[in-house]
Formats: C-alpha cells, structure tokens, sequence
C-alpha cells in the first residue's frame, strides 16, 4: 500500500544549510522525488490608494417640505388653467410629479405657485 503526500515548500537555495536539511530529508523517507520549482512570485501591483473621493457637500435643502409643495400645487392645479400651468413648470424642472422633483427645486417651484 502506498499513499502520496504532497509537500510543497520554499528554501533559499542558496543557503548551504538549507540544502543539505532538504537533501537529509529526502534521503531519510527514501523513494522521495524532488522536483524543482521556481518560487511563485506574487504579481508586481500598485500600491492600493484609497479612491479619491469628492468632499461632502450638504443635503440639499429647501425651505418647504414636500407635503406643502403637494398642498400648493393641488390647491394650483384644481382648475384647467392652473393644472396646464403646474404640468408645464414641472417639466420645466424636469420633474413628471411632486414625487420625482428634486429637493433643490422645491423653492422655485413654490415661488412660481405664489406668483400665478
């Protein structure tokens, strides 16, 4: 019955004593066959930099929350006029409904529904 174990190691092999350990070695298990391996050498990288990162601005804000914009615009666009009105200033801002405007533009939207 034999069984094969796999050893794998590094030496310097240009340390004398290094080399007569290994050799010792292979002759006391007899039967061993050495092979040679270049050492694996790990891929020459980059050193790893933190990804640069834009500073941190504050959130944007406006002076009116979303449930006054609902508030005004329902209250604009309760006849025809004001409903194209508010649908034309909403596109304007790139927006469909008061849910997908962007906060930034809360206070231009409230001053243009207090101006008509």
């Amino acid at each position: 019955m034999s069984i094969l174990i796999k050893i794998e190691f590094v030496f310097d092999v240009s340390n004398q004593e290094h080399q007569a350990a290994v050799l010792q070695l292979f002759d006391s298990l007899g039967g061993v066959t050495p092979i040679s391996k270049e050492p694996k050498t790990e891929p020459e990288t980059e050193p790893k930099t933190e990804p640069e990162t834009e500073p941190k601005t504050e959130p944007k804000k406006s002076k009116y929350a979303i449930e006054q914009v609902r508030v005004l615009v329902t209250e604009k666009a309760s006849t025809t006029e004001g409903r194209i009105l508010v649908k034309n200033k909403l596109t304007e801002l790139g927006a469909s409904n008061v849910s997908s405007l962007e906060v930034e533009t809360f206070d231009e939207l409230m001053d243009y529904l207090n101006s008509i």
